[in-house]
């Protein structure tokens, strides 16, 4: 009986080929790309160099297959370099996709800084041995870069204050612009960092509670994840003025992206609050002010704050006015929101007669979205408001999804409609315990 002969897997068709690498293991395939420059081909694999004896390994468990082949080298490491670079080379890998380093082992950081970039790096201690402080200003830039953008922004502030040299390394890193700065005064003081398209949330939280200093809460819903350090301060107003300077100076940020505000949260502090954030910022992209009392007056350091910060969104998306008898018709027709509610309103029907037609011609409020009012009745609005305007009562069998409230849409049945003159259709429906203007 002859000796079986070597299969003549390069005399095949292509398609051939393709269908017997794809029931190899990539070990498999590793080794026959050695044969021959003819056989190098697509490889995938995992190499563990060893002082050991050559010998393989094959586990299963869940489904999971791991094949592992130990190799006896004088010199691992260049040995391991060796392979890195081919098995890039064969799979034709424009980047790594884990590198997982034990920090106490050999490890060649400039050869891992010419492996970026890395979707993911793992860091660990050996199990033996006490772990050990990472250098990581040792590394080569490009290394030292990859690390900060796997860190959230509070880990960047921490690490940059443990040495003036890691504060000059964090602030030279480039990619900062995608982040966000929000400030926040309330009954607590907080300066949030938001990145990742604002689904991730860092936020230094100032309190005056000592036994929640140095809490880290982390919260996670809907794709959104919120963390929060708590930190105890004696005066909460002023080290959130420190801190604040310190973020813009590590971010290397001109502008507050938002600044959100309780008028009567610090009442006797709103003045030099607000001098403080014009004197450190060129300007706030979006503003949101708040009143938790109505029976305080803050209105002179709310027009103090519109008359000494820039705003670079100079439309308010979203107006609520609890109490808003004090609003007068002139001053309704300059409101330019996309959304606005108002509770006790004063107008008559003969008001709102008004409004409506200024919509239509297209006099006023051309980026009114939403518009709800106290609840009163349809027939009564179409009786009384609408009855020289233009208007078609729509069927309750016919079903719409419309605006329901700020950034809320629901299933409303029919409704009454009236045409603005770029053709633009506003439906008044009556919804929950309100009635709404919804433009669409």
């Amino acid at each position: 009986m002859d000796p079986p002969k070597p299969f003549p897997i390069l005399r095949l068709p292509y398609l051939a080929m393709e269908e017997i690498f794809k029931a190899m293991d990539p070990i498999e395939i590793t080794n026959f790309s050695m044969i021959s420059k003819r056989t190098k081909y697509l490889v995938s694999c995992a190499f563990e160099m060893t002082s050991g004896q050559q010998m393989e390994e094959t586990a299963e468990g869940d489904g999971y297959i791991l094949r592992r082949v130990f190799k006896y080298l004088k010199n691992p490491m260049e040995k391991w370099k060796q392979l890195c670079k081919y098995v890039l080379d064969i799979f034709k890998k424009p980047e790594t996709n884990g590198v997982s380093m034990t920090m106490d082992a050999s490890v060649d950081f400039f050869f891992i800084a010419r492996c970026s970039p890395i979707s993911r790096l793992s860091i660990c201690s050996s199990e033996l041995d006490p772990p050990k402080s990472f250098p990581i200003l040792r590394l080569p830039f490009l290394a030292i870069e990859e690390i900060f953008k796997a860190m959230h922004p509070i880990e960047i502030i921490n690490f940059s204050m443990t040495s003036k040299r890691a504060k000059a390394v964090t602030k030279i890193m480039t990619f900062y612009s995608k982040y966000a700065i929000c400030l926040c005064v309330d009954k607590t003081m907080g300066i949030s960092i938001k990145g990742t398209d604002n689904l991730v949330s860092c936020t230094y939280v100032m309190i005056s509670n000592e036994r929640m200093d140095g809490i880290t809460k982390e919260d996670e819903s809907y794709g959104y994840i919120s963390r929060r350090v708590f930190k105890y301060s004696k005066d909460p107003v002023d080290d959130w003025r420190q801190l604040y300077i310190y973020v813009l100076e590590i971010f290397k940020k001109q502008t507050i992206d938002v600044l959100s505000m309780t008028m009567d949260a610090f009442v006797d502090q709103n003045v030099s609050i607000i001098d403080f954030v014009k004197t450190n910022a060129k300007s706030v992209s979006d503003c949101h002010l708040y009143q938790l009392e109505e029976k305080n007056d803050v209105d002179e350091h709310a027009a103090y704050l519109l008359e000494n910060l820039k705003i670079d969104n100079q439309l308010i998306s979203y107006l609520y006015i609890k109490t808003s008898e004090w609003i007068g018709f002139e001053r309704l027709l300059e409101i330019d929101c996309k959304s606005v509610l108002l509770r006790n309103d004063p107008f008559w029907e003969e008001d709102w007669n008004l409004f409506l037609k200024t919509w239509i011609a297209m006099d006023t409020h051309l980026n009114l979205e939403y518009l709800a009012l106290e609840y009163r009745d349809l027939d009564y609005f179409r009786n009384h408001v609408l009855y020289d305007i233009p208007h078609e009562v729509v069927d309750r069998g016919v079903k719409r999804v419309l605006k329901t409230g700020h950034n809320q849409t629901q299933e409303i049945s029919g409704g009454v409609d009236i045409r603005r003159i770029d053709g633009k259709t506003a439906t008044f429906f009556s919804h929950s315990n309100s009635f709404s203007m919804s433009v669409h």
